[in-house]
Formats: structure tokens, sequence, C-alpha cells
């Protein structure tokens, strides 16, 4: 069945297409995951870090 899917002339540009297309958006996906990530990356690193502050009322 997968041969003939990925090789019949008639399937072929929906077989390869969707192929590209499927790994581009995963591709995509991971790359906007990693961007938000970061962006949000010193947020989340001052909200880890919150039971480490310490209040200096001499300032």
């Amino acid at each position: 069945m997968l041969k003939s899917f990925w090789w019949n002339r008639d399937w072929a540009l929906w077989a390869w297409g969707g192929l590209i297309l499927l790994i581009g958006s995963l591709w995509l996906q991971e790359q906007m995951t990693v961007a938000i990530n970061q962006w949000y990356g010193v947020f989340y690193d001052l909200l880890q870090n919150a039971g480490d502050y310490v209040d200096k009322s001499d300032e």
C-alpha cells in the first residue's frame, strides 16, 4: 500500500507534497516554541529564583 501511494504518479504530488508540508510545519512549530521560550525565559527564571530573594531594608 505504501509503495503504491508514494511511487504512483497519480498520488506522488500529494504524497511528497504532504510529507514536505508536514515536516515543514513541524520544523516551524519547533522554531516558534524555542523563540517563545527564549522570550519568556527571563520571566520564568525570576519566578524560579523568587525563593532566594532577600529584602534588604537598609537600602
